[in-house]
């Protein structure tokens, strides 16, 4: 609806030349108004005229006024109220020390950038998605279409869910390539059908119909994880809701590196905890039936990884192992002094 149609005036038809010459018009930009003042012209009979028609408006006009805003305009306004501030301050004597300095303690902050200013989540995954299917998508449509008819990677692969290792981006996996599961530490739980579900239905589904041929559980450096596991107590009431129970999953690690590394700083303990944790989550995988029975037949194959992101370095091993009828957790704790 135009600007004309959603504010009409239904004047012209009751004005006529020595009306126009009487009237007052208010006037900016393409908007216009019109009050008569021709008193001698206007009848009894005549219907008076209607600034505004009896129904909804669906369209505001157009703005009267474009305003003209500079990035500085904010800035230099506020610094002339401040100033002002001060000059009348100080010709009443009243500006004190302390009364100084909160006036240079807000200046200092309304000056200081903001961390959010500028960031739109939704501007960010828009063009984030259209550079995707500019420069990989749209140049790439056969590995696209080969896609849509389903996946056969050939990795499994459990990483950190931190924002910093992401698995695709540090090892160059294409879509298709990995079969990928991310939480906290990186860890796999032994084989439990109630409290660890989610992951079993994972591995399973990534073995018995995906066909992976390679599962490969990657640690990390700095991780928040493994530190939580060196540093939360063994025992006691836990201070979270989730983490500590989780990361305790890979207990058997902090019990080795401690043992081993008595009275090392934390940080060089948790670097061997992050390795450690691996290899109880390697030997986790063992209480899983499906996955020992493709290590048995060979179609199936362990290994761990650490990437160090602040020396961009990556490790990779493999473990060798023979393997008898059902392995209790048990067993698998002794697996884990294996050299690598």
């Amino acid at each position: 609806m135009s600007t004309a149609s959603a504010f009409a005036i239904n004047a012209p038809s009751l004005l006529n030349a020595s009306s126009l010459k009487k009237s007052t018009t208010a006037k900016i930009g393409s908007f216009s108004a019109k009050f008569t003042c021709n008193s001698s012209s206007s009848s009894s009979s005549a219907t008076p005229p209607r600034l505004i028609r009896n129904e909804p408006v669906f369209a505001a006009p157009a703005p009267i006024i474009t305003p003209n805003w500079t990035e500085d305009m904010g800035n230099e306004s506020y610094e002339k109220a401040m100033e002002a501030l001060k000059k009348h301050l100080i010709e009443q004597g009243e500006l004190e020390p302390t009364a100084a300095a909160r006036i240079d303690n807000i200046t200092a902050q309304a000056a200081a950038p903001s961390a959010t200013v500028g960031f739109d989540p939704v501007e960010r995954i828009k063009t984030g998605f259209a550079t995707f299917k500019r420069e990989k998508y749209i140049t790439n449509p056969a590995l696209y279409d080969e896609l849509s008819k389903g996946q056969s990677p050939k990795f499994m692969v459990f990483a950190c869910s931190d924002s910093r290792v992401c698995p695709s981006h540090v090892l160059d996996f294409q879509p298709g390539e990995a079969f990928v599961v991310r939480n906290v530490a990186n860890m796999v739980p032994p084989f439990d059908k109630t409290r660890y579900a989610g992951v079993g239905a994972a591995v399973e589904y990534a073995v018995l119909h995906l066909k992976v041929e390679q599962i490969i559980v990657i640690g990390h450096s700095r991780c928040g994880g493994i530190k939580g596991l060196m540093t939360f107590p063994d025992e006691g009431p836990h201070t979270t809701d989730f983490i500590e129970d989780w990361v305790k999953v890979c207990s058997p690690a902090k019990s080795k590196v401690l043992g081993e590394t008595n009275g090392a700083a934390l940080d060089d303990q948790c670097v061997q905890c992050e390795k450690e944790a691996v290899n109880v989550s390697l030997g986790n995988l063992l209480t899983y039936p499906f996955v020992r029975d493709g290590l048995r037949k060979k179609t199936l194959h362990l290994k761990g990884g650490h990437y160090d992101f602040v020396n961009g370095t990556f490790e990779l091993w493999g473990l060798d192992f023979g393997l008898s009828t059902p392995t209790s957790v048990k067993d698998v704790a002794t697996i884990l002094h294996w050299n690598f």
